[in-house]
Parts: structure tokens; C-alpha cells; sequence
């Protein structure tokens, strides 16, 4: 059997693999056996960077839709008077095709600035406008309904979208 055989089959496992060798403390005797758990811990870091580089595991997302079924933000421009108004990125005019099926840009932006807040603050100025003194953003969500409701609902999400948590006020100036 070839190496690069060997190779494909081990990418193929590597990433089902979850069982690092931990290091002892250094005793006498000690040392051959952290030599030994270091190689073995690379080669099992090695596997599971091909596995990923391949797209072969389930954490490699790019070309994929984001899996947010049931959160999103809102972005609410504030006045000096108090005032709240949603507001939304001006984003163009998508096809079906794409809004359904090949665009996932909002979604990953989201994912992508949830857990920033630098990018988070960024993006929510880029709404300030003359009369917007500062801009909040809300994690908005949606219950996961049990089995019972789901069946009987006929659907696996309540409809009402409540605030789950501030993330956020930021100045516009």
C-alpha cells in the first residue's frame, strides 16, 4: 500500500479522533514518554489540519449556510430625544436565487461580529446619521419549541422574537 493511501485514510479518521495524550510531570523516565505523547499529539494535529484544509470536517463553513435559525441582531438608532428606530444595512437588491440559495452575507456578518465587539462597534456606527446620537445592538431570539408543541404547531420555533440581550451601545461621535 502507498503512503499517500495511508495518508488519505488517516485524514479520513483523524478528525474523529478526540483522545490527546497529556504530559506528565518531568520525573525521571518521564521525558521519553512526553517525547512520545508530543508526536503522537502532532500527528494528530496533523490529521485533523488536512481533514479540515479538505473541507472534510464540520467545522470547515465557508461555502455553507450559517446554522442561525433562531437569533439574529437588530440595530436601533437612538436620537437625543430618546427616540428608537430600527435600522437596517442597505444592502442591493438580491434575486430569489440568491436572497435563498447562494447569499448568506447577513447571516455571516452576524456570526462574524457576535462575539467582536470592535467590529460590532464599527458596523453599528456605519448607521449613525445626522439626527442619531448613538446605536444599540440587540440579540434578538426565538424560543426552540419542545417535540409535543413542535408536532403540534407544526413548526420547530415559537413566532414571537423577544430580546435576549444587549450587546451593546455605542456614541456616534
Amino acid at each position: 500500500m502507498s503512503l499517500f493511501i495511508l495518508w488519505v485514510l488517516w485524514v479520513q479518521i483523524a478528525p474523529n479522533i478526540e483522545m490527546p495524550l497529556t504530559y506528565l510531570p518531568l520525573q525521571e523516565g518521564v521525558t521519553v514518554y512526553n517525547q512520545v505523547a508530543a508526536t503522537v499529539n502532532r500527528v494528530l494535529w496533523l490529521g485533523h489540519r488536512a481533514a479540515w484544509l479538505a473541507g472534510l470536517t464540520g467545522k470547515w463553513r465557508m461555502f455553507a449556510p450559517v446554522d442561525r435559525f433562531n437569533w439574529r441582531m437588530e440595530f436601533v438608532g437612538i436620537d437625543a430625544a430618546g427616540n428608537e428606530m430600527v435600522v437596517r444595512p442597505a444592502y442591493p437588491q438580491r434575486t430569489f436565487w440568491e436572497r435563498n440559495l447562494f447569499d448568506f452575507r447577513n447571516q455571516k456578518l452576524e456570526l462574524n461580529i457576535y462575539s467582536n465587539e470592535p467590529l460590532r462597534q464599527a458596523f453599528a456606527r456605519s448607521f449613525c446619521r445626522a439626527d442619531t446620537q448613538k446605536v444599540r445592538v440587540d440579540l434578538l431570539s426565538r424560543n426552540i419549541l419542545s417535540p409535543a408543541e413542535a408536532r403540534a404547531q407544526g413548526q420547530s420555533l415559537s413566532d414571537e422574537m423577544r430580546v435576549n440581550g444587549r450587546m451593546g451601545e455605542f456614541p456616534c461621535s
